[in-house]
């Protein structure tokens, strides 16, 4: 869906045929944004069950590795009540009820204030 697009329906189902990518075994969650809109996959999962130590490759992949978003540039994310709130680079990210409302944090300084205000985290 589109930034300003409320979402109107929630939903986890089987995976339909025409999505080649995912596993016909998958569950998915499905996101619909208006009442006319297709439903479209937002996560997917499988219900297999897994060990622990089958994320470790991953886990370290996403924290080390110089192709992960998150080693390339400064990320924050925390969930809140209505939505969620995103620090990534020099965007601020809050996401209310659907709607996503975006603007630039122009100077570190300002960066390192909504980290310590909105996160809690100082840099």
């Amino acid at each position: 869906p589109e930034a300003d697009t409320v979402i109107t329906k929630f939903f986890i189902g089987p995976v339909p045929e025409n999505v080649r990518h995912l596993d016909k075994h998958d569950l998915a969650v499905f996101v619909q944004a208006g009442e006319s809109a297709s439903p479209s996959v937002r996560f997917s999962f499988t219900p297999e069950v897994r060990s622990r130590e089958s994320f470790q490759a991953p886990c370290e992949f996403i924290q080390n590795s110089p192709e992960s978003i998150f080693t390339q540039k400064r990320l924050a994310t925390i969930r809140t009540d209505t939505g969620r709130m995103t620090l990534s680079g020099a965007k601020l990210i809050v996401t209310t009820n659907g709607i996503k409302n975006m603007r630039e944090i122009a100077t570190l300084e300002e960066q390192k204030s909504v980290l310590h205000e909105k996160f809690g985290l100082k840099y």
